[in-house]
């Protein structure tokens, strides 16, 4: 389940890589400062992009072993979660980055145990 877990948060990490250096490419050549788009329009696109990564992040981290384990569905998400809650942790990123990590991850643990309740049931 770990590698699972990794191989989401690596897929969110290549996807926003590749869309940041494609969006990157509609910058004006005036715009471009040292290598950097100062464009306010890119500044937003580059907060917006980080702040979805992180959140798609931390959902993957807990749907992608959840997938993989259809018999402790409920289990694996909570235990995805809250290793992924320490790996936020641990890496002491801004605050509202772990936030939002943290909150997303918990939505999509407990969707998982609603889910899969009710299935159950």
């Amino acid at each position: 389940m770990i590698p699972a877990a990794v191989a989401g948060w690596w897929l969110v990490v290549v996807v926003a890589i590749a869309l940041h250096g494609f969006v990157f490419s509609f910058c004006a050549p005036a715009d471009v400062v040292s290598g950097a788009c100062v464009a306010p329009w890119f500044l937003r696109f580059e907060t917006a992009l980080l702040y979805s990564s992180v959140a798609l992040s931390a959902i993957l981290v807990v749907l992608v072993p959840t997938v993989l384990a259809p018999a402790y569905r409920r289990l694996v998400a909570w235990v995805a979660y809250a290793s992924g809650a320490i790996v936020a942790l641990a890496i002491e990123a801004l605050p509202i980055q772990m936030i939002v990590a943290l909150v997303s991850g918990f939505i999509a643990a407990s969707l998982v145990s609603t889910l899969y309740a009710r299935r159950v049931a």
